[in-house]
């Protein structure tokens, strides 16, 4: 006798929401594997379909706006106008022939894909039916199992692994990108969620050594920070429990690599540099490069009144946000994005009892990411953001509607 089985339309919504999450975690990997074409198209058809069905429920109940969130759709805007401005010059480039950090339409998709996944995110229980906090863990647990794996990738990598030890880390991603995802999924855990503190220390433990070992500068200066930051805020574990693991972590990986020496020669020589580089002992080459990377494209900018005012477009390579903001939108698109980071940094702050600090810490990790990175390019980066504002934004809501 056949049995029919009832497909539950809600699950189904919820697919791609856990899709995008998987590559918050994995996008790194992405590049890293001979079908990666393919696995960009999944993805951006996951973020496409969950922005349509969410502006779809937005639209057919009606568009209302909350006079609690009228601020913070100001402080959105002056983002927004930062990126518009470059727009133009992004599509039709003022310099040919300029090295690109992707294709123009690439580059526009993306910035526009963070104010989607705002909403999406926001509206992800209403629209699905499911729990959002469901979806935080399902990032927590996957961010737990990818710093696992990755010593069994990093050995014994599958065939269809490409080049991923170009990099001199023991990473099998973006190390940069991967180590701040890691620390997303930290402050997570540690500010948002209800952990045990038996189930917090391992899973916390798990994601700072993960941390370590992609050996980025950015990484190392994300953990220094956050410290710095618990000793100061509250969150709600313990702190005492949480620079101890911190403590630990960094201590197992230190002995870890400094004991096996003759097999990570390259990596050693990269922690050494990086922890002077934390203390000021020795020079950042990597930042070095960056700082002529956007000394060379200044030189074009101020050649002409107008392109040092609106930038020559996100059509150049640079690999640091807030050089990418000069250039790409000129003095004028670069002071509304730092316009944008103290407005969105004090509201995160005027509102820390009501999230936790989830958003602020999250932001935190953001703008120190964006200093050798072009964090609004890298879905990890600015996805989770995106999460970290609508988890926020979902408090903001219940603490409203019940005073």
């Amino acid at each position: 006798m056949l049995k029919y089985y009832r497909i539950d339309t809600k699950m189904l919504l919820r697919l791609p929401y856990f899709i995008v999450i998987l590559f918050f975690v994995f996008d790194g990997v992405r590049d890293n594997v001979s079908f990666s074409s393919q696995l960009t198209v999944l993805r951006e058809l996951a973020i496409l379909l969950i922005s349509f069905v969410t502006a779809y429920s937005i639209f057919s109940g009606g568009l209302k706006v909350k006079a609690y969130f009228k601020s913070y759709l100001f402080i959105s805007f002056t983002l927004f106008l930062s990126m518009f401005i470059s727009y133009y010059a992004t599509m039709f480039p003022v310099f040919e022939g300029l090295r690109t950090v992707s294709t123009p339409f690439s580059i526009i998709t993306k910035q526009i894909q963070f104010f989607l996944l705002i909403v999406a995110f926001y509206k992800y229980e209403s629209v699905t039916g499911g729990e959002i906090e469901r979806l935080v863990l399902f990032f927590i647990y996957t961010a737990c199992l990818y710093a696992l794996i990755t010593p069994l990738i990093y050995f014994y990598p599958p065939p269809f692994f490409e080049d991923y030890k170009s990099w001199g880390r023991f990473g099998v991603g973006y190390p940069t990108m991967d180590a701040q995802m890691f620390l997303f999924a930290f402050v997570f855990s540690a500010f948002y969620c209800n952990f045990s503190k038996a189930k917090f220390f391992l899973i916390a433990s798990v994601l700072v050594v993960g941390t370590l070992l992609q050996v980025t500068g950015t990484g190392f200066a994300t953990i220094a920070a956050l410290v710095l930051s618990l000793i100061i805020f509250p969150s709600k574990q313990p702190r005492s429990l949480m620079i101890t693991l911190i403590f630990l972590a960094t201590l197992f990986v230190f002995s870890l690599y400094f004991s096996y020496a003759d097999k990570f020669e390259n990596v050693v020589y990269l922690f050494q540099s990086k922890a002077l580089q934390i203390f000021g002992a020795e020079e950042s080459i990597s930042l070095d490069i960056r700082q002529e990377q956007f000394e060379q494209l200044m030189v074009l900018a101020k050649n002409d009144f107008v392109t040092n005012l609106f930038g020559i477009g996100g059509s150049i390579y640079v690999e640091n946000q807030f050089s990418f903001f000069r250039l790409s939108s000129g003095v004028i698109g670069f002071s509304l994005f730092i316009i944008w980071m103290f407005l969105f940094g004090s509201r995160s702050f005027s509102k820390f009892q009501l999230d936790n600090g989830v958003l602020f810490f999250s932001l935190m990790t953001f703008v120190l990411s964006s200093y050798s990175l072009v964090s609004f390019y890298l879905l990890p980066l600015y996805g989770l953001l995106a999460l970290a504002t609508a988890l926020h934004l979902i408090k903001v809501k219940h603490y409203y509607e019940k005073n």
